[in-house]
């Protein structure tokens, strides 16, 4: 497999240390099968034209952003004016502290990217530091302006690189108090409790990673190629619907099959 090229080239900094630096992508961002509005009839793609309800169709010359600062009433805001607030690429990744390894809510955790030593002579600094912090047991946090944004970063050993996942807003993030304090406080009976901790343990694996699927998008690769090959598509069969027993006997099942 090919090596991902680098999204992002500078320094990672701690205190006074600096160390070239690499980003590359670290997940796919788009999806394997991409469909697309066509004519029905000619096959031609459609395109999509701005219009104005008052005025019509209008020319890409006369299309202007703007901010909704009240319902249905905007302020427009030209290039010129976004451009002089625009941050500049930051070629540098400033670790600002250090946390407990895992400690970081994952709610806050966004795009993953894998850190790699910019040329052999940044490849010992890199490894000094990643080792180091793999020993203390910690992840950096830090900051890094990518594509005009400012970002919080976190980093830490991933093998012999490391890997920087870049963290969300706290104003991104749902608030959830709400929705816990409108589940009451339930009973939980000893005898069930046993019972879900026999299944729970028995059936303690590993995830399978390599074998996450999504059986929607396989049957619609499916189905391209049978129309493509003219033939008949071999749908997959419905799911049979689950059906509601009884809690503790439905546990008491689980159990005796786990066993």
């Amino acid at each position: 497999m090919s090596l991902p090229r680098p999204v992002w080239k500078g320094h990672l900094k701690i205190s006074l240390v600096a160390v070239p630096v690499r980003l590359h992508e670290a997940v796919h961002r788009g999806r394997r099968v991409e469909l697309h509005l066509v004519h029905r009839g000619c096959g031609q793609r459609v395109h999509y034209q701005a219009v104005c309800p008052r005025h019509g169709p209008v020319p890409r010359e006369e299309l202007v952003r703007a901010y909704e600062y009240e319902r249905d009433r905007y302020l427009e805001l030209d290039e010129e004016e976004l451009a002089a607030i625009r941050l500049e690429t930051s070629r540098v990744i400033e670790v600002e502290g250090f946390v407990p390894a895992g400690s970081v809510d994952p709610l806050y955790l966004d795009t993953p990217y894998f850190l790699a030593p910019d040329g052999p002579v940044a490849a010992q600094p890199f490894a000094v530091l990643r080792e180091a912090m793999a020993r203390a047991g910690v992840q950096g946090w830090g900051r890094v302006v990518l594509a005009g944004h400012e970002r919080g970063v976190l980093l830490g050993p991933r093998g012999p690189g490391m890997l920087l996942t870049t963290l969300r807003q706290a104003w991104q993030v749902q608030a959830e108090e709400a929705l816990w304090a409108e589940l009451e406080e339930a009973r939980v009976p000893a005898a069930e409790l046993r019972l879900a901790r026999e299944v729970v343990d028995a059936l303690r694996r590993e995830l399978p990673v390599e074998g996450l699927r999504d059986r929607y998008e396989e049957a619609l690769l499916e189905l391209i190629r049978a129309k493509l090959e003219g033939r008949r598509a071999e749908l997959p069969a419905e799911a049979e619907e689950a059906r509601v027993v009884d809690f503790m006997e439905a546990l008491r099942r689980s159990a005796e099959q786990a066993r």
